[in-house]
């Protein structure tokens, strides 16, 4: 009986947590990091701001749950994803790096915020960030040599490392301000660089994609 009660209770605990991590990030994401306020938070969910630092000791664990939070949505897309086979994987990689500007550039003042008044932060995140990239690259470039798209010769583990390098060096650079800019600058790295690790075939079928969303960015 008491290990029941206990185990409800600490569902009930790991729901609010769960419900103040969702809700903050929402906020966070939509207002910035600086301007919203534990205050505001509570106030949202309609809850005291005791309850909040119960589940919270401060601003910055309560950011941190709200990366993670933010990270398993990223995730689960990932996933959905992986499952793809990689023509329609890259035609999903570009098309979102063209079109999908307005849900960039609230990530892109999100994670500028944390970058500016959580430095430590940012870090931790850019470190987990690259190794999660990595990984991911090396099984995208993986999965593309054994559909004939990239060249078998290819070695996965450093065309995985050259692209995630590109990625990072070029969006630490202080010459691409805009969310217009880096959105662009991420498009090209992509087609530059899986052209040139590409087929015959693979080629074929990027500059395919890249009429199909020049298309439909102009029915925009």
């Amino acid at each position: 009986m008491k290990k029941a009660l206990f185990l409800q209770s600490k569902n009930t605990m790991d729901n609010v947590k769960d419900r103040i991590t969702q809700r903050a990030t929402e906020l966070f994401l939509k207002s910035g990091v600086k301007a919203v306020t534990m205050d505001d938070v509570a106030s949202n969910l309609g809850m005291s701001k005791r309850t909040i630092y119960e589940n919270f000791g401060d601003k910055l664990q309560l950011l941190r749950e709200c990366l993670k939070c933010h990270n398993c949505t990223k995730q689960k897309d990932l996933d959905e994803r992986s499952q793809l086979a990689m023509v329609e994987l890259l035609y999903k990689m570009l098309k979102k790096a063209d079109i999908n500007i307005v849900e960039h550039s609230r990530e892109f003042r999100f994670f500028q915020e944390i970058k500016k008044y959580y430095p430590t932060l940012h870090s931790e995140m850019v470190e987990e960030a690259l190794r999660e990239a990595l990984e991911q690259a090396a099984i995208r470039i993986s999965r593309g040599k054994e559909e004939g798209y990239f060249l078998a010769s290819t070695n996965t583990a450093i065309a995985a490392y050259i692209l995630v390098e590109q990625m990072d060096m070029f969006l630490r650079s202080d010459k691409f301000t805009s969310i217009t800019d880096i959105m662009g600058l991420v498009r090209h790295i992509l087609i530059i660089f899986f052209r040139g690790i590409s087929t015959p075939k693979g080629i074929a079928e990027i500059d395919a994609m890249l009429e199909k969303v020049e298309e439909e960015l102009k029915q925009k």
